[in-house]
């Protein structure tokens, strides 16, 4: 199938899933103020009866003027003992629906921050990516190869009450629209290696080995920073498990299993590599149309030393 006809196709297929939605999103942002107030009215009604929302009189909040004055900014900590108190015991803390997963990061303290994921709230989030998605494919060609997306682990382990916890990018990962789930390079076996190390070069090998990604996403885009640089610190080591169609000891079998000795792909990047000195990312995807990444903060940072 060509770059083209695979891109129409993923467009007309997730138009047919998320077109209407889409278009009803797109009617909503005409009116934002109108729009976010009802959106809010809805959360305030919900969840008037919480801990949280007794103790900032939700019931008489209307609109986001309101909410500015009756809740003041709270950090992570400010919140911990409402999170853990409602994940161990089920008392209706901060939400009236009960968790259902909780988006694990590091944070700036020595415990992580567990942010808790309702199971309406991860039906939405994974409503938004698939409109997200549909929006993507509107962009000629990001979805007419393969996909190089990296997430982390969708559950790490659990919390005191049995809640899941782990990387939201891991959970949307496993959510994503089969169609797309098809052209996805890397097997989801590698998010739940605990060596890093050991991750990227299994990483860089399932980048090297793939010529016809177009699309390429990851939550940080410092991943791409670091894979080239272990791509070209151990480039000899690379080319040798994409010739042999081998991964590192360390990488789960099932992994490995998808791959296929490619002595011509090796060849050929041994070649780009004499005549160059290293390897680029256009090098390696010729064809790379597009990169959906996080743009703010450090991740900007990133993006700019990644451009040519």
């Amino acid at each position: 199938m060509s770059p083209r006809v695979g891109h129409l196709l993923a467009k007309s297929s997730l138009g047919a899933m998320h077109g209407h939605r889409f278009a009803r999103l797109m009617a909503a942002a005409k009116t934002p103020v109108e729009s976010q107030n009802k959106v809010l009215s809805a959360i305030m009604a919900a969840n008037a009866g919480t801990t949280f929302g007794k103790r900032h009189a939700f019931r008489a909040i209307r609109r986001a003027s309101d909410y500015r004055q009756a809740v003041p900014v709270h950090t992570y900590e400010d919140l911990r003992a409402d999170i853990e108190a409602q994940e161990s015991t089920g008392e209706a803390r901060l939400t009236r629906e009960r968790p259902v997963y909780y988006n694990r990061t590091s944070g700036t303290v020595a415990s992580p921050k567990n942010i808790p994921v309702t199971g309406s709230g991860l039906k939405r989030i994974q409503g938004h990516q698939q409109l997200a998605a549909y929006s993507f494919s509107r962009w000629p060609g990001l979805f007419g190869g393969k996909m190089f997306a990296v997430t982390g682990a969708a559950v790490e382990g659990h919390m005191p009450g049995g809640s899941r916890y782990g990387s939201a990018s891991g959970l949307l990962y496993q959510n994503q629209p089969k169609l797309l789930r098809a052209r996805y390079v890397l097997p989801a076996e590698l998010s739940s290696m605990e060596d890093y190390e050991e991750r990227y070069l299994a990483m860089a090998v399932f980048a090297l080995v793939q010529p016809r990604v177009t699309c390429a996403a990851m939550p940080n885009s410092s991943t791409l920073l670091r894979l080239l640089d272990i791509v070209n610190q151990r480039t000899d080591e690379l080319l040798r498990f994409v010739a042999d169609g081998r991964l590192p000891g360390g990488v789960p079998s099932a992994a490995s299993a998808a791959l296929k000795p490619q002595p011509r792909r090796a060849s050929e990047l041994g070649r780009i590599l004499d005549a160059h000195g290293k390897l680029s990312y256009a090098d390696i995807w010729p064809n790379l149309t597009g990169l959906v990444t996080w743009t703010g903060g450090s991740c900007g940072v990133a993006i700019r030393n990644l451009r040519p």
